[in-house]
């Protein structure tokens, strides 16, 4: 006996599911999208003529930001000495490096603080003073103890300006020092820094 099959309905193959996107490979992988903005950072893009450290530049950028001052950072140069009666960069006390003993160059001398004193902001690097000698140490302790008697002094470390580079942690930092919060040593605080820091 003969089946009749003309009418039966020819098997449908299921339609194929997408696979897994895939990770672009080769040159692609470090572009960015097409149409995307290149990244404009102020905390990441360092001007060729500024001659500090990266963590002072990030130090620099905050304290603009958190004493909303007009313009850009990236526009107070060539020179890049901070912004007048506001806040200091490489600023002399006592004839600076040439002015014998007492003499020392701050990182930062802020003028007016919500505390009502003048502020000195050092950056720390590990290399530079937490993997310091104990001479470099004493000498840094009496230069530290002369500008006490006319600043109030706080210290912030190159890894909590460099944590990210979106400038948010360095903001943070900053905005806390100039309120009155104590940046706390990597020493008391447990934390195993890079002893090839960029600060000075």
């Amino acid at each position: 006996m003969m089946v009749d099959v003309s009418n039966r309905r020819r098997p449908v193959r299921p339609p194929r599911l997408p696979g897994p996107p895939s990770l672009p490979r080769g040159p692609k992988l470090y572009q960015q999208p097409k149409g995307w903005p290149k990244r404009q950072n102020v905390f990441v893009d360092i001007p060729g003529t500024f001659t500090g450290s990266a963590p002072e530049w990030r130090a620099y950028c905050s304290l603009w930001i958190n004493l909303n001052l007009p313009g850009s950072p990236r526009n107070s140069g060539p020179d890049f000495r901070g912004y007048p009666h506001a806040f200091a960069y490489q600023d002399p006390f006592e004839g600076g490096r040439i002015g014998g003993p007492g003499g020392q160059v701050f990182d930062f001398t802020v003028f007016f603080t919500p505390k009502g004193q003048p502020l000195v902001i050092r950056v720390q690097g590990s290399y530079w003073h937490y993997g310091a000698d104990a001479e470099k140490q004493a000498r840094d302790f009496n230069l530290l103890t002369r500008a006490a008697q006319f600043y109030r002094i706080e210290d912030v470390w190159d890894y909590e300006l460099m944590a990210d580079d979106t400038g948010e942690s360095a903001v943070k930092v900053i905005k806390a020092i100039l309120l009155g919060f104590r940046s706390q040593s990597p020493i008391t605080a447990g934390i195993n820094v890079n002893m090839q820091g960029t600060g000075r």
